[in-house]
């Protein structure tokens, strides 16, 4: 199971990347406003890495993956895509 916090964050997808090397969650913001969310990932216990990454998956920026969560920072209305590996 996988999840985001606070609640005017939610996931509006998961899947396997297109690549087939990692996994792709995309969070949007729902209330418009700026947000820090928390993404668990507890069923990719191996994961490794996590990324910031466009809408067709390239990457971005790495983000910190501890303890399988990650925090990404949102705007008012925003889609994030997270690549996890």
């Amino acid at each position: 199971m996988i999840s985001a916090h606070p609640d005017n964050v939610i996931i509006s997808a998961f899947k396997r990347s297109e690549d087939g090397k990692g996994y792709i969650v995309r969070l949007r913001e729902m209330s418009g406003k700026a947000t820090r969310a928390m993404l668990h990932v507890p069923i990719l216990a191996g994961a490794k890495e996590a990324f910031l990454a466009t809408g067709v998956e390239d990457v971005l920026e790495e983000l910190s993956l501890q303890n399988n969560a990650v925090a990404v920072d949102l705007g008012p209305w925003d889609i994030v895509t997270v690549r996890i590996e």
